[in-house]
């Protein structure tokens, strides 16, 4: 059971002790965007599952990596209160100034107000993929995944998060 070290998940997560670093990688580079984007970390990380002992729905001949413990479906972030002593990024509107949730299916491709929102899972994706942490990636880019992200340790590489 992991609860998350830098980034704490709304519920623990069961995963394999191996998964945990990878993941411990993940909730680095959340912080860091978050951070960038908002000026401060999330307070939870919001997931929709990790260990769930089952097959891969379009290949029912093949075990998932979550009946593994090996993979997590990240699907948005909960934010608090900037504090009064942080430094606001620049452009920061004051409703990003007060907590708000972000979502995958409501705001991978927010406009206006929201745009930040998009700009925080995009460039979270971009470097996440970039920092070689999990071998498939995927996201809106995948039938099924327009909701969340998918991370997990197959033994294959596969990444499609953004359209082409």
């Amino acid at each position: 059971r992991y609860a998350g070290d830098t980034v704490r998940y709304h519920k623990k997560v069961t995963v394999h002790p191996a998964f945990r670093e990878r993941l411990r990688r993940f909730e680095a580079i959340v912080e860091s965007v978050a951070l960038e984007v908002y000026g401060r970390a999330p307070k939870r990380m919001v997931h929709i599952g990790a260990y769930n002992c089952r097959r891969i729905r379009a290949y029912p001949h093949l075990m998932s990596e979550h009946a593994l413990g090996n993979a997590l479906d990240v699907a948005g972030f909960d934010f608090g209160r900037l504090p009064r002593d942080a430094a606001a990024p620049e452009g920061l509107s004051k409703r990003h100034r007060r907590g708000f949730k972000v979502r995958m299916k409501r705001h991978w491709n927010a406009t206006g107000r929201d745009q930040r929102h998009a700009r925080f899972l995009r460039t979270l994706a971009k470097r996440t993929i970039a920092a070689d942490i999990f071998r498939v990636l995927l996201g809106p880019a995948w039938p099924g995944h327009d909701d969340h992200f998918h991370f997990d340790m197959a033994p294959y590489r596969q990444v499609a998060i953004f359209e082409d």
